[in-house]
């Protein structure tokens, strides 16, 4: 073998296995890791449906369908304008995209609208309460038809359980 043939045959061999290692490690950050942060978690599952309430004047029903794992969190919000509300500036219905945290009962949750052409934040922070089954805390966020950012308290109540936690290691039943 002449001493090109054993260079290219050197830098051949260390693309594959760079490429190798590349892959290897971007398996076990998207699928072991998170496998094994999920089986260890021990604290409590809110994956599932929840309806949100405010004391305040709400114009819109809330409904946050959340997905645990370990103490992440994802998932979409629902806003639905009420019945007899007229706002022309915007749409009947928002559709945020859900991203948050949970730990020791308390959970961190920012929503963006997942249509592109729309602006807005909104920001949870939450305690579960009692058995799983209620969270209390304050929600803000912007309003694009107020043209400002609103602040208020919130309650919400789980309407329904996902399947996926109930069968999740570590779950907690209700």
């Amino acid at each position: 073998m002449t001493a090109s043939q054993s260079i290219v045959l050197g830098v051949v061999s260390g693309l594959i296995s760079g490429y190798a290692l590349y892959i290897l490690a971007a398996l076990f950050r998207r699928i072991i890791l998170p496998w094994y942060r999920n089986t260890i978690y021990k604290g409590l599952s809110i994956s599932g449906t929840w309806q949100l309430q405010s004391d305040d004047y709400q114009r819109r029903d809330i409904t946050f369908q959340i997905n645990q794992k370990a103490d992440a969190l994802r998932g979409l919000s629902t806003h639905v304008l009420r019945e007899g509300q007229n706002d022309r500036l915007s749409e009947r219905v928002r559709t945020y995209a859900l991203d948050g945290t949970i730990h020791d009962r308390f959970v961190i949750i920012t929503g963006r609208p997942i249509e592109a052409s729309r602006i807005g934040a909104m920001t949870f922070l939450l305690e579960v309460l009692g058995d799983g089954t209620v969270m209390k805390g304050f929600g803000s966020g912007y309003s694009s038809s107020l043209m400002k950012i609103d602040s208020r308290p919130f309650a919400a109540r789980r309407v329904k359980e996902s399947q996926e936690a109930e069968q999740a290691p570590g779950h907690i039943r209700q």
